[in-house]
């Protein structure tokens, strides 16, 4: 799961670096709100839309293995809301 984490983390900022130099190109100027509006909308949709699926996937389809992971005891009720909650914010953040 790190290695996905850091994965999205990279893809991230090598988008947001080409939309900025893309936008500079065209003539916008580079400013610190145009670099905090690249690095939102390459963000949001990632870390919260994408993310946010794998997460529910992991709590659902590997509960038990990432149950222990997280230090929580196997077929814990709370597990089916830390499941659910990652998948309702991708669905409606995205």
């Amino acid at each position: 799961m790190g290695r996905l984490i850091a994965v999205n983390q990279l893809l991230v900022v090598l988008g947001a670096v080409v939309q900025a130099l893309a936008g500079r190109k065209s003539g916008r100027p580079l400013s610190l709100g145009r670099v905090a509006e690249c690095l939102l909308s390459w963000s949001l949709p990632l870390n919260v839309g994408l993310m946010g699926i794998f997460f529910f996937l992991g709590h659902t389809a590997r509960a038990k293995e990432t149950a222990e992971e997280i230090g929580f005891p196997a077929d814990n009720p709370f597990q089916t809301e830390v499941e659910v909650y990652p998948y309702e914010i991708s669905i409606r953040g995205t």
